[in-house]
């Protein structure tokens, strides 16, 4: 009963925020937040969002595998960041001038339609399915720990998100992620306060270095920086930087929050007894925690769901509406935001149904990561290269989903991860002297 009062009083609270900033709504503002959000409120979100439970359930599962050597996936995050942080003033600026709203408007303003049009169903394919993954794992807590179906969970999810979404937009986003960080951090300091004690909990060692081969590193660094680099939701915060100091900031601070955040997971993975085939989160909140503690735990785990699924929704509603529709003049600009509220409710709806046809959060995320690994050199080589180099890109873009398809369909071990995109992906940077002639 206590988690249902939790619940109820959430959904109060970021309904009337919602409503609150919807009365002075107008594009800019549903959009980007109206590009004039401070650092730390950038970082925030940026670390609440990387903090989605699919991503914790992720993260502990293969801490439980590998250990410490685990943390490449952060690693990688910050080599994405540093791109950023250099980037910063160019990313501002054209997004400034050219009112850019998602990563594919990027690419339909300062490159070539063909390879926007690529980069719009990429992120909308990749939004979608982190969509349906929180919903999955999300709703599979919920059911663990209620008395609630998988279906009745994921509509608790929806009836949540959905009111302030629709009103407030991104900057409804915006507002509250900073809210769930800061619930959040508390949240993990009482469940680190608990492990530091060692009460009825069994300190184990770390998995043996051999876990974790040269390969499975390189595959894990290039998979978070292409993650980072094609996700739609990292983009729309990025344009909603006040100025491009503003957005460095918030490349600074964003790895100090996710470096906190790891090593708290870190810890906690690390001082459990999971037993081996158990979801190390199911087993943390339903055997391992008990009393206040656990009520506590699953709120802090609800929030970690709540602040990535508004952002992953927004995201695909935004590459629906705007970058497949409005840039191939198949709506008009004026309607665009009542497009983007019909997509979000319908992506929500499709979202919650469709989880219950999947079963391992584990293989959801891997899949998603192999997409990013393809297109994540073409993304970064565009912040750097000028226009004339268009051909290099496209074909950087078509030889990694070459490299994906041909991972997906080869009889390899998935979970150790398949290079071969990101060697499709680089092959024309190493040629690109025969490709300009």
């Amino acid at each position: 009963m206590l988690i249902f009062s939790m619940i109820a009083l959430y959904f109060l609270g970021v309904t009337l925020y919602g409503y609150r900033i919807s009365r002075k709504e107008d594009i800019e503002g549903f959009m980007v937040a109206d590009r004039n959000r401070m650092g730390w409120v950038i970082a925030s979100s940026i670390a609440i969002g990387w903090l989605d439970t699919g991503f914790i359930v992720f993260y502990l599962y293969e801490f439980a595998a590998s250990g410490w050597y685990t943390i490449t996936y952060l690693v990688g995050s910050l080599v994405s960041f540093m791109i950023f942080f250099v980037a910063a003033k160019r990313v501002v600026d054209k997004a400034n001038q050219h009112h850019l709203f998602t990563i594919a408007d990027y690419f339909y303003d300062l490159w070539s339609r063909r390879s926007a049009l690529i980069i719009a169903i990429i992120n909308l394919v990749l939004m979608v399915m982190w969509v349906i993954m929180l919903f999955l794992i999300g709703g599979k807590i919920i059911v663990a720990t209620t008395s609630l179906t998988l279906i009745q969970a994921n509509m608790v999810m929806l009836a949540i998100t959905l009111p302030y979404l629709l009103m407030g937009g991104f900057r409804a986003v915006l507002g509250t992620d900073v809210i769930q960080a800061v619930l959040v951090i508390v949240g993990l300091g009482a469940i680190l306060s608990h492990f530091m004690s060692f009460e009825g909990v069994v300190l184990t060692a770390p998995a043996e270095a051999s876990a974790y081969s040269t390969e499975k590193i390189i595959y894990t660094l290039f998979a978070m920086v292409g993650w980072c680099m094609v996700s739609g939701d990292l983009w729309v915060r990025l344009y909603a930087a006040k100025s491009s100091c503003e957005l460095r900031k918030a490349m600074v601070y964003s790895p100090i929050l996710l470096a906190g955040f790891a090593g708290v997971l870190g810890f906690i993975a690390w001082n459990m007894n999971v037993p081996e085939g158990a979801d190390p989160l199911t087993h943390l909140l339903t055997l391992v925690l008990t009393g206040p503690l656990k009520i506590i735990a699953i709120g802090t785990v609800f929030v970690a769901i709540l602040s990535s699924l508004d952002t992953c929704v927004f995201g695909s509603a935004t590459a629906f509406a705007n970058d497949i529709l409005l840039k191939n003049h198949l709506i008009q600009s004026h309607k665009l935001k009542y497009v983007m509220r019909f997509s979000t409710l319908f992506v929500m709806v499709v979202g919650a149904y469709t989880a219950q046809f999947f079963d391992s959060v584990v293989d959801l995320i891997y899949q998603v990561l192999a997409i990013t690994i393809a297109v994540g050199p073409a993304i970064v080589a565009s912040l750097f290269l000028a226009p004339k180099y268009e051909r290099l890109i496209f074909a950087s873009l078509l030889c990694g989903i070459v490299g994906f398809v041909y991972s997906v369909f080869i009889p390899v071990d998935f979970t150790g991860g398949s290079l071969m995109p990101v060697y499709c992906a680089l092959f024309p940077f190493i040629f690109f002297p025969i490709l300009r002639k």
